[in-house]
């Protein structure tokens, strides 16, 4: 019988912990290892922050789901993982295991944005949601900046909290009175979604009349502007960024991590140096976007490679990054965009937008949560 432990209560931690039962059976123990015990569905927070999702129609208990598929749950921080002993310390416990499965996510590294604790606003945690719920229903008109710090590898919450805002404060009749600004240190808005993206996306700033900032690097957020490292400054009531990810630091020191403290995998998102470690979603090393679906997608790849070793002595399951999300724009209308030109694939487009986009969205928020991550349509 082999133990297998998931750390990480994430999109990739919970698919991971529900696709190596559903390939195992009851034949080996499966413990998850989170430093929260409830998932709230992050994919959703920018709904959570314009008011229209509640906080309790995207959380999910990680003990209860998880006790209902005989996977064991541990509440806590990781401290150390040692991979030439296969040993996991957490708390007061030194844990053994056969197979690792990391899905810690990445450290968000607010710390390096100066101002952000008193100024800015941002959505990696449900708290930050209502937040930012709270200074968006008592805005009264002004100047709104949103963008994305330099080596900040998600873009989209940014995209989507600037157009569902643009279309909430239309519906306030607040939008005459507010000027859009967004900005990013790349040389366009949504570089990693191909040139039809790319496209795309520069359209809609100019129908919603958002100026637009490109290779500009954030330097501070002060209580009215944000200032850019070349000296530019723009005004803003409001200010939503998007940090810099890091590798988790529970990484530190193990001997997994490699550039910028990220792990790097191969094809199987088995660890190069420990192939019984295997990891996904924020916390691998590589390039393009950090997003939900690659990190489901790693889930269902690794945990099939577990189960044909464990079956059968080998493991040919293949992960393939790619670009693919829905994003809400407000209202019904939303837009579902497909890339993988950062990897070298010649896939950019929108095949769908407006009411059926934002459908397709909703409906997988709903799916997931009524079958507690134990999915398998991704999106």
């Amino acid at each position: 019988m082999a133990k297998i432990i998931i750390a990480g209560g994430g999109f990739g931690g919970i698919v991971a912990a529900q696709s190596l039962r559903n390939e195992l059976g009851n034949e080996h123990d499966i413990l998850l290892i989170s430093n929260l015990d409830k998932f709230y569905m992050r994919a959703a927070f920018p709904g959570v922050a314009l008011g229209h999702i509640n906080p309790e129609d995207i959380v999910l208990s990680l003990p209860e789901l998880l006790h209902k598929r005989d996977i064991d749950f541990l509440a806590g921080d990781i401290e150390k993982i040692d991979p030439k002993e296969q040993k996991v310390y957490f708390s007061d416990q030194t844990i053994d295991y056969d197979y690792l499965v990391m899905a810690m996510g990445a450290h968000f590294a607010y710390e390096n944005i100066s101002g952000f604790n008193d100024y800015g606003h941002s959505l990696q945690t449900i708290d930050m949601a209502l937040k930012l719920r709270k200074a968006i229903s008592s805005f009264k008109g002004g100047t709104f900046v949103a963008g994305v710090a330099a080596n900040s590898p998600c873009e989209g919450p940014a995209l989507e909290v600037l157009f569902q805002f643009d279309h909430y404060l239309r519906e306030k009749g607040l939008r005459d009175q507010t000027e859009f600004h967004y900005f990013t240190a790349k040389p366009v808005a949504f570089a990693p979604g191909g040139p039809v993206v790319q496209e795309f996306v520069k359209e809609q700033f100019e129908k919603h009349n958002i100026h637009l900032h490109v290779n500009v690097e954030l330097s501070e957020i002060a209580e009215n502007e944000v200032r850019f490292k070349n000296g530019y400054a723009v005004e803003s009531q409001l200010s939503f960024i998007m940090p810099a990810y890091e590798g988790p630091k529970g990484l530190q020191g193990s001997g997994l991590e490699g550039e910028g403290g990220f792990v790097p995998v191969n094809e199987q998102l088995r660890s190069i140096h420990y192939p019984n470690v295997f990891a996904t979603g924020d916390m691998i090393q590589m390039v393009g976007p950090k997003m939900g679906h690659n990190a489901m997608a790693g889930a269902k790849v690794i945990a099939r490679n577990i189960a044909h070793e464990l079956k059968v002595g080998n493991a040919n399951a293949l992960y393939t990054p790619e670009v693919l999300c829905v994003m809400e724009m407000g209202g019904d209308n939303a837009a579902y965009i497909e890339a993988d030109t950062i990897w070298g694939g010649t896939r950019s487009k929108v095949p769908v937008t407006g009411p059926v986009a934002a459908f397709m969205k909703k409906s997988f928020k709903e799916y997931f949560v009524r079958e507690q991550g134990n999915i398998d349509y991704i999106l």
